[in-house]
């Protein structure tokens, strides 16, 4: 009789399934290791794919000469390294990933000429590579740490999964949450590219950013209405076609925006006290802020700020009485009719 047993393998090639549904290409880290058939890495300390990166500049900006895009490349792995401080550096990576790479190149008449490099092709999601792998060794110093899922978009890290078995008690998502702070400390060049952390044993999940603590990693909520899985469906999978559908990093838009604050509502009003705690540390923050500015590492966390202080607003506006549903089926509403 075959072996049925659970194990965390077994949850690592579910989640590979349901991003090949999503259309993502899925390899194995070994495979692609310095000194394969394969081999996409210059060495084990390299987590961007090279190769992946220049060729999706190439595509996705065809007007743009040669040497500006070499520029636009050098520009990125210099940036994200500059700082000795890897949230600063994830922040300067995220903006180039919003507003894309000033570059500027002299044209055949001789005048020098501004552009953009732009890292995803926000216009065309087919014309991005999209690509999952399991099993990507990354060795920095003297640290080998071998994370389970790696989430590429362009060849850039955008993404780092942590699984655990389902079938051990002692194996919870809150270790594997622990387990991306080991690795934040140990292998940090893999992270200032990452726009998303997700820790899961297959039927639960969470997902974060890369300053968000624990209680800041959240389940994705199908919104009221429009449930993208049938009841039952394991967290992990819902997660996955809800956060990692191939319009996720086209980040920015209204409805995005208006979904991520109806799950930040929810989730505060779900804990104890949830709301005073909430608002009085928001405002805390708020002062503490604006009496920081203009300094670096205040700047660094602008944009992080901003949505807590829209949280609290949306708390403090809609949550008397009757409310916070009030607030919330508006938010819906207004997911729902975005164009």
């Amino acid at each position: 009789m075959s072996n049925r047993r659970i194990t965390e393998s077994v949850v690592e090639e579910a989640a590979l399934s349901w991003f090949e549904e999503l259309g993502y290409a899925v390899l194995s880290g070994p495979d692609i290791a310095l000194g394969e058939l394969f081999s996409e890495r210059g060495s084990y300390g390299n987590v961007i794919l090279e190769g992946r990166l220049r060729t999706a500049l190439t595509g996705i900006n065809p007007g743009v000469p040669a040497e500006a895009i070499e520029d636009a490349y050098r520009k990125l792995t210099r940036t994200i390294h500059e700082s000795p401080l890897l949230y600063a550096n994830n922040y300067s990576f995220h903006r180039m990933l919003v507003d894309g790479v000033d570059v500027e190149y002299r044209t055949s008449d001789g005048l020098i000429a501004g552009d953009k490099v732009w890292l995803v092709d926000f216009n065309n999601a087919d014309n991005n590579d999209w690509l999952i792998v399991n099993q990507f060794t990354v060795i920095e110093g003297q640290s080998n740490r071998r994370p389970d899922v790696i989430v590429f978009l362009n060849g850039l890290p955008v993404g780092v999964i942590e699984l655990k078995n389902p079938g051990d008690e002692q194996a919870t998502i809150k270790n594997a949450f622990q387990q991306i702070q080991t690795y934040k400390n140990e292998i940090p060049s893999l992270f200032p590219c990452n726009e998303i952390l997700l820790v899961s044993d297959g039927i639960e999940a969470r997902a974060g950013t890369l300053t968000a603590d624990w209680e800041w990693f959240m389940p994705w909520r199908t919104i009221e209405g429009e449930d993208i899985a049938p009841k039952g469906t394991p967290e992990l999978d819902v997660l996955i076609k809800g956060r990692f559908e191939i319009n996720l990093y086209m980040a920015g838009t209204p409805a995005e925006r208006l979904a991520i604050i109806k799950e930040a509502l929810e989730h505060i009003l779900s804990l104890e006290d949830g709301k005073v705690r909430f608002v009085q540390a928001v405002t805390e923050l708020s002062r503490a802020f604006a009496l920081a500015v203009p300094h670096e590492q205040a700047l660094r966390i602008r944009d992080e700020a901003g949505f807590f202080q829209a949280v609290r607003a949306a708390l403090v506006k809609n949550t008397s009485g009757n409310g916070g549903q009030r607030c919330l089926s508006r938010l819906s509403e207004n997911i729902r009719t975005e164009p």
